[in-house]
C-alpha cells in the first residue's frame, strides 16, 4: 500500500508524527499554580498554552524578548466550546498595567503591542467570577510597526485646538497606502486633532488601534469639516466613543474630495453621582486610563479613471474607474471583474445611473474559486437614496496575482426594470492589516469509512496568524490509522495531476476527489478514537503575510475501497497578522 501511496501522490514526505488524543506538538498545559505573577508559567511565543480558569481565577503567564517586538496575544476555545475571556499586558513586576482586553474576539480576547526587550506579564481571566472552562491562549512575534507620521507633540498645546482657535493639527497626508500615526493622551483634557485633505472622492478607512507601551483602553472619535464643525448628516454617524472592553474602532466612508478634520478625545457619557466625570475614573472604564495608541489612514482615490459599460458579459474593472450598467427583469445580476498584484484594500459603492435610476442594490464579491468573499446591501449614505445602495470594503489577503468577481444585483426595495446604475470602485494595493482566515470547503461527501466522511477543519476561532501555532484536526478516521496531511499552494491545478479536483475512482477510490496539489505530506498516526490534532508553527516574517495554502488528508482503511484509502474534505487558510 505505501508503494501504491507514492506512486500515486509523488510528493515530499516531510514528517512523520504520532497524533495525540490529548496534546499535539507545540501545545503546552497549563501548571498550576499560577495565580500570581511570582508564580507565572513562563511560555515562549509560537506555542500554544491549553488551560483552563475556574471561579474567580487568574492564571499568570511570562515571556522573555531579546530583541523588539509586536507582541500578539490572544486566546481561543477548546473542544468547541469557548468562555469569556478577558486578556492583560503587565511589567515583569505585574504591578503597572499595559493593556486590557476583553470582547475583541467576541467572547475571547486578543492584544497587540510594541514592546522591548526584557521579561513581561500576560494574565487571563474570566470576564466575572463564575466564569469557567477550557481556553488556548497563542503569543506570538511580528516586525515592530513602525509609524510613519508622529502626532505634533512640539505644539501639544496647539494641538489641542481646532484651526478656528489657532491650532496646528498634524497633517495626515493622503494617498493609495497606509499612513500610521504614533500619538498619546497623557490626561482628560487632552484633545489630538489631524487633518485630512482629499483632492478626489476617496474611500478612507480609519483605524484607532494599539500604540507602544501603555495603550489607552477609552477615547472618543469625532469626523468634523475643515474648521472643526459637524459634518452633513448626509455623512452617516460621524463620532462615537471606543468600545468599553475593547481599544479598537474601525471607521470606514467614502467621502467627496475636500478637507477634513479627525479629533482623538476623552470617552463622553460617563457620570457619578449624576455628575459628568472623565470616563477613566469610572469602572469598568478606566482599566487602562491614559497611554499611547495609533492612528492608520488609508484613502483610496475613486473616479480617476474612465467610465466603462457593461459588456454583456463579465467587465474587466481598474481601481479608480466606474461601471455603468442596467439591470432588467431577465438579467437582475451583473458581472464585473477586479485583478489585484497582491494583498489589497477594496472600496466599492453604487449609485443610480442616469434617466431611470436603479433605487436599492446589493453587492457580492467572490474569489476566484467563486467563493463569497464579502456582501453587502446597503451603507452608501452620500447617495440619494437613503443608504440603499450598497457599499463595501474588503480586505483581500491573497499573496499574488487574482481576479475577484464583484456582482451588482437590485435590492429587496427596488421598484422596478430596467434601471441603471453606476459601479465605482477604489483599489489600494497596501491594507492596515491581514486578517487570518479559515475557511473549512465541502467535498468527498460520499467518500466514506465505516460509513463517515473523514472531517478536516479547526476549533472554532483557531486562526493562522504569522509567528503562532496552527491547530488543525481531523475526526472520524478509521482507528489508530495512517494520516497523509497533504500540503499545497493550489486547489486548482497540480504539477503532478493537472486540474483539479482529480477524481480517484479509476484508481479505486469511487466517490473521492484529491481537491489539493500535494506538493508535501506528512504522516500521522490517527488516535484509538479516530482523531488527530496537526499543530503548524507558522513564520513570523512578513513576507507571508497574505500566503494562501490548501490542505486535505488521506487515511488509509483497506476495507473502504479497492484503493484503500478514503480523502477528507479540504480546507484553505490565509496567514494574518490579526486573529480576527
Amino acid at each position: 500500500m505505501r508503494n501504491l501511496c507514492c506512486a500515486l501522490f509523488p510528493a515530499v514526505l516531510v514528517g512523520w508524527s504520532s497524533s495525540l488524543a490529548a496534546q499535539a506538538p507545540g501545545l503546552v498545559p497549563e501548571v498550576e499554580p499560577n495565580d500570581t505573577a511570582p508564580v507565572a508559567n513562563s511560555i515562549a511565543p509560537g506555542l500554544q498554552v491549553q488551560a483552563a480558569l475556574t471561579p474567580g481565577d487568574v492564571d499568570f503567564y511570562r515571556f522573555t524578548l531579546v530583541a523588539p517586538a509586536r507582541v500578539h496575544l490572544f486566546t481561543g476555545r477548546v473542544g468547541g466550546v469557548g468562555i469569556d475571556t478577558v486578556l492583560q499586558l503587565w511589567d515583569v513586576t505585574g504591578a503597572t498595567q499595559l493593556a486590557y482586553d476583553d470582547d475583541s474576539r467576541g467572547a475571547q480576547s486578543s492584544l497587540a503591542m510594541d514592546l522591548g526587550p526584557g521579561t513581561w506579564l500576560a494574565s487571563v481571566s474570566g470576564f466575572s467570577g463564575t466564569v469557567s472552562g477550557a481556553y488556548s491562549l497563542d503569543l506570538g512575534l511580528d516586525a515592530v510597526q513602525v509609524a510613519t507620521l508622529v502626532e505634533n507633540s512640539a505644539s501639544e498645546q496647539a494641538n489641542n485646538r481646532n484651526n478656528n482657535n489657532g491650532g496646528s493639527p498634524t497633517a495626515i497626508p493622503s494617498g493609495p497606502c497606509l499612513v500610521t500615526v504614533g500619538a498619546a493622551r497623557p490626561n482628560a483634557a487632552d484633545e489630538d486633532w489631524y487633518s485630512l485633505s482629499l483632492p478626489t472622492q476617496s474611500g478612507v478607512w480609519i483605524l484607532i488601534n494599539e500604540g507602544k507601551g501603555s495603550w489607552i483602553s477609552q477615547y472618543r472619535w469625532d469626523l468634523l469639516d475643515a474648521s472643526g464643525g459637524a459634518l452633513p448628516t448626509a455623512f452617516g454617524a460621524t463620532g462615537g466613543n471606543s468600545p468599553i472592553y475593547s481599544v479598537r474602532s474601525s471607521l470606514q466612508r467614502v467621502w467627496p474630495a475636500g478637507n477634513y478634520r479627525i479629533k482623538i478625545s476623552e470617552r463622553t457619557g460617563c457620570t457619578s453621582g449624576g455628575v459628568s466625570v472623565p470616563c477613566a475614573t469610572v469602572s469598568p472604564y478606566s482599566k487602562v486610563p491614559y497611554g499611547s495608541y495609533s492612528m492608520s489612514v488609508v484613502t483610496v482615490p475613486m473616479l480617476t479613471g474612465a467610465t466603462r459599460p457593461h459588456s454583456g458579459a463579465a467587465t474587466l474593472l481598474a481601481g479608480g474607474e466606474v461601471g455603468s450598467g442596467t439591470l432588467s427583469a431577465a438579467s437582475p445580476g451583473q458581472d464585473w471583474v477586479v485583478n489585484t498584484s497582491g494583498p489589497s484594500t477594496l472600496f466599492l459603492q453604487t449609485r443610480g445611473g442616469s434617466g431611470t435610476a436603479l433605487q436599492d442594490t446589493t453587492l457580492q464579491i467572490f474569489d476566484s474559486s467563486g467563493l463569497l468573499v464579502a456582501t453587502s446591501s446597503g451603507g452608501n449614505v452620500l447617495a440619494n437614496t437613503s443608504g440603499l445602495h450598497a457599499r463595501m470594503v474588503v480586505s483581500l489577503n491573497q499573496s499574488g496575482a487574482a481576479a475577484y468577481t464583484v456582482r451588482v444585483t437590485g435590492g429587496g426595495s427596488q421598484p422596478g426594470y430596467p434601471a441603471t446604475y453606476l459601479l465605482e470602485v477604489g483599489l489600494a494595493t497596501c491594507t492596515p492589516y491581514l486578517t487570518a482566515g479559515m475557511l473549512k470547503r465541502d467535498g468527498n461527501v460520499f467518500c466514506t469509512t465505516a460509513g463517515l466522511r473523514v472531517e478536516f477543519g479547526a476549533q472554532l476561532g483557531e486562526l493562522p496568524v504569522v509567528g503562532t501555532l496552527f491547530v488543525t484536526e481531523v475526526a472520524n478516521a478509521p482507528p489508530s490509522s495512517l494520516l497523509l496531511r497533504m500540503i499545497g499552494t493550489s486547489d486548482t491545478f497540480s504539477s503532478t495531476f493537472g486540474p483539479l479536483p482529480v477524481d480517484m475512482g479509476p484508481f479505486g477510490a469511487p466517490n473521492c476527489s484529491l481537491m489539493v496539489d500535494p506538493m508535501v505530506m506528512e504522516a500521522w498516526l490517527a488516535g484509538p478514537a479516530g482523531t488527530a490534532q496537526f499543530a503548524q508553527a507558522l513564520p513570523t516574517a512578513s513576507v507571508f503575510l497574505g500566503f494562501a495554502l490548501h490542505e486535505q488528508v488521506a487515511a488509509f482503511d483497506p476495507f473502504a475501497n479497492p484503493l484503500g484509502l478514503v480523502l477528507s474534505n479540504p480546507i484553505r487558510y490565509v496567514l494574518g497578522n490579526r486573529p480576527f
